[in-house]
Formats: structure tokens, C-alpha cells, sequence
């Protein structure tokens, strides 16, 4: 063999060890991202499906909210997804209804129970559920029916649309939750989460625009009609429910005397309006700032902990103000969150969530940022909820022998004490707010 055959020789095997290395190479990278996908896939405790409006469309999307704040203004599924491993599938541009956002994001803002339908967010979600991408999904719609700034709020309002014609719309409503609802979980894999219609008549806004509380009363009366009617439909079905009703309730345990809500020190205002992070609403005075959307998010899971078994740790207060970019700081994504019931456990028929709320206003308030109400100021002084004396029953002289009188029962402790002083101090200011009926609700809890 000739030099040169032996130099073609040569390069040839070098070649082919070069080609057996960039093979090994190639097959030991490919199994690196198999393992780091499978891993993260791991991780995620559970992936997450929603349809929804603007409450859950993503901030960081094409409606790009928070101004000059906008890289710390994320909603309540944002949150999750950065901080608790929760998996809403690949971000990217999807383009027409969708837009840009989470694979399984199908909310949009202005959506009502209706357009959300046109949308086609319940077929793709139940194809979905079916196919086993997604175990949990949280239909969230029905804010924009009743909204303050749509036709539909001025013509209950107004009594324009009342009688069997306002019936036939309420009925819609329930029917176009009910059609989502079925077609989302068809397949019957997923555990469904199903957000109640705020009452947007609590709205602020609403209440400068349209001041007559008997008006008022019938879009709070029709929105309540709706959400009667879908308490029964989630129950039949076993789903879990998101109780926004529950939020005047809970804002009480937090707010303070100015009308702030007091999040780790930091107020929280619910007076005025503003993307930096110290506001519960945005500029545009209707989307939840950062701290209220981790409130928002913390009931959420609340709801997936107690209707289907999970443990996941809820954000803590210093977590929402790091978050939110008021404190400095690093907030780790949970990855220590277990489920204790297997994930193709079907829901039960007892799964809305009964916890109630604590004095802490990180751990408990319900958060519907369209249907928050804001709080003025009051200049009476704020009173500490007190338990009334027992009367002593007055005893006259009497010939009689004494007689022992059998001791009464001992009263069943009032869960709403907690939140009476808060409420006394700024009653007259919440009846601008709230309706008769509430009123006369919290009155009674209270003694009043």
C-alpha cells in the first residue's frame, strides 16, 4: 500500500470515528432533553386547562398590562405557573381567538358565556381532557354578561329587560355555562373547577355610574338567579365550585379604617386605582393587581386542596409583595406540593371548598377583580368586635322560695365577630356599596 492509500485510509477512519462521535454525542444529548422534559413534566403537579375572560387571559400577553410595572403585573394563572409548578402547556402565538399565551389557556378578554363558546375553547379543552394532556380545568366566564360598561347592566338596571324576557336571558346564561361545562369533561378524565358570576353590581364603578340601590338590586337579583341555578348544575355533576360571593366577606378580615387592605405590612389600596403594585385594581380600574391576583390564585387552590386531595402551599404574604415587586427578594417555585388522591380520581359530589376564612387576608380573601368593592374611608372610629354582656335577669322579692334558675345554653360562638368592628366602622360607607339586603345580613351578624 502507497502512501497515498495508506493517507485515504486514514482519513477515512478518523471520518468514521468522528461520525460514531457525533452519533454518540447526538443520541446522549437527545436522551439529556428527554430526561430534563420528562423531569419538568414531573414536576408540574398537575396541568391545568381554563376558559375564561380577562380575569384569567394573561397580562403578559397581547394585553400587555401594568404600564411601567408591567414586568411584575401577572395574573392569578401567571402566578401559578412561575411560582407553583402548575403546567398551563407551551407559551407561544397561536394566533385567532387565542392569540398569544399558554397552550391551554383558552380565556379572552371581553369574553362572555356566549362569545366563549364561538371561541371553541370547550371542544379543544375536551379534546384535550380526552387525549390525557390536562387533568384539571377551570371554567371561569360570565363577568362580561353583567358587566357595568356593557348594554346588558343599564337594561336590567333600568328595568328595560325585565319580566320573561329577562328570564330568557338569565336561562341562556345557565345554558351556555351548562353546554361548556359538559363538553369540556365529556370524556369524564378531568376534575372541573367552576367559577359563580361575580356580582358586578358591587363594582365601585358600577356604583358611581348607576347610584339607585333598588335599581341595583335587579341585576344583583338576576346575577343571583344565574348562580342558584349553577350551584345545582355543579353539584349534579360533582365539580368543585369557585364561590366569588365570597369576597365582601372576606375583604372585611383585611381591610383597615382608610379603606386598605394590610398585606405583610404594606397597604394595599382599595380607594384609588394604579398599575404600581401598592393598588388591589389596575389603571384601568377593572384587572386585579399582582397582590390581589395571588389572593385570587391562593382561594383557587384552596378549592383544588380541600374538593380534590392536593397539599399546595399557598402564597404567603411576603411571597405576594415579592412578587409583586413591592419587596426584594427571591420566591422559589414550589416543588414540594403532593397530591394525596391519584390523579384519575373522579371528583366527588361534595366538592366546593367549605374552609372558612381566617383573620389573615393573605390565606383567605376571594378574589374577583371585576367585582371587588371599594372601601372610602369612614370617620367613625374603628371599634373592636365584642362579644354583649349577658343579661342578668332581673330578680324582684318575691314570698316565693327562690328557685334556681336553669342555666341557658351557652350561644354558639359567632364566626363573623372577627369581623364586626372592621364592618361597624365602615358600615356607612359599604351601603354605598352593598345591597339592602346584605346590610341588613351583616347587621344581624353583627348586633346591629
Amino acid at each position: 500500500m502507497n502512501r497515498n492509500q495508506q493517507k485515504v485510509k486514514v482519513q477515512r477512519q478518523l471520518l468514521l470515528l468522528g461520525l460514531t462521535v457525533v452519533g454518540v454525542v447526538s443520541i446522549f444529548l437527545a436522551s439529556s432533553i428527554s430526561s430534563q422534559n420528562k423531569r419538568s413534566q414531573a414536576a408540574a403537579l398537575f396541568t391545568l386547562g381554563v376558559m375564561g375572560d380577562s380575569i384569567s387571559d394573561e397580562y403578559r400577553a397581547d394585553d400587555n398590562r401594568g404600564g411601567a410595572y408591567a414586568a411584575t403585573t401577572l395574573n392569578w394563572l401567571e402566578l401559578l405557573v412561575k411560582y407553583k409548578n402548575i403546567n398551563a402547556g407551551t407559551w407561544q402565538n397561536w394566533g385567532g381567538y387565542r392569540r398569544t399565551g399558554f397552550e391551554y389557556n383558552y380565556s379572552r378578554s371581553g369574553a362572555t358565556t356566549a362569545s366563549a363558546l364561538v371561541g371553541d375553547g370547550h371542544n379543544a379543552l375536551s379534546q384535550h381532557v380526552a387525549a390525557g394532556r390536562i387533568q384539571v380545568v377551570y371554567y371561569q366566564a360570565g363577568s362580561n354578561d353583567f358587566a357595568w360598561y356593557n348594554s346588558i347592566f343599564d337594561d336590567i338596571y333600568s328595568g328595560r329587560l325585565s319580566g320573561s324576557a329577562l328570564n330568557t336571558y338569565t336561562n341562556q346564561v345557565i345554558s351556555n355555562v351548562r353546554t361548556a361545562i359538559t363538553k369540556i369533561n365529556e370524556s369524564g378524565r378531568a376534575r372541573v373547577i367552576v367559577s359563580l358570576v361575580p356580582d358586578m353590581s358591587l363594582a365601585p364603578s358600577a356604583r358611581r355610574q348607576f347610584p339607585d340601590t333598588t335599581k341595583l338590586k335587579r341585576v344583583s337579583d338576576a346575577i343571583k338567579t344565574v348562580n342558584d341555578a349553577l350551584r345545582i348544575e355543579i353539584s349534579q355533576r360533582g365539580y368543585a365550585v369557585f364561590d366569588v360571593e365570597r369576597i365582601a366577606q372576606q375583604l372585611l378580615s383585611g381591610v383597615d379604617s382608610q379603606g386598605n387592605l394590610i398585606v405583610g405590612g404594606e397597604r394595599i389600596s382599595l380607594l384609588t386605582s394604579g398599575d404600581e403594585p401598592h393598588h388591589v385594581q389596575l389603571s384601568d380600574n377593572i384587572h386585579a393587581g399582582t397582590v390581589y391576583s395571588a389572593i385570587y390564585a391562593n382561594e383557587f387552590m384552596k378549592v383544588v386542596n380541600a374538593s380534590f386531595g392536593f397539599t399546595m402551599p399557598l402564597f404567603t404574604e411576603m411571597d405576594m409583595l415579592v412578587a409583586s415587586g413591592i419587596r426584594s427578594g427571591t420566591l422559589t417555585p414550589t416543588s414540594t406540593a403532593i397530591a394525596t388522591v391519584p390523579p384519575t380520581t373522579r371528583p366527588t359530589a361534595t366538592a366546593t371548598a367549605t374552609s372558612r376564612p381566617s383573620v389573615s387576608p393573605t390565606a383567605t380573601a376571594t378574589a374577583s377583580p371585576i367585582a371587588t368593592s371599594t372601601v372610602r374611608p369612614s370617620n367613625t372610629p374603628t371599634t373592636s368586635p365584642t362579644n354583649r354582656p349577658s343579661v342578668s335577669p332581673s330578680v324582684r322579692p318575691s314570698n316565693t322560695p327562690t328557685q334556681t334558675a336553669t342555666p341557658r345554653p351557652t350561644a354558639t360562638p359567632n364566626p363573623y365577630a372577627q369581623y364586626c368592628g372592621t364592618y361597624r366602622s365602615l358600615r356607612s360607607v359599604l351601603v354605598r356599596f352593598l345591597s339592602a339586603d346584605q346590610i341588613r345580613l351583616w347587621d344581624g351578624r353583627c348586633g346591629i
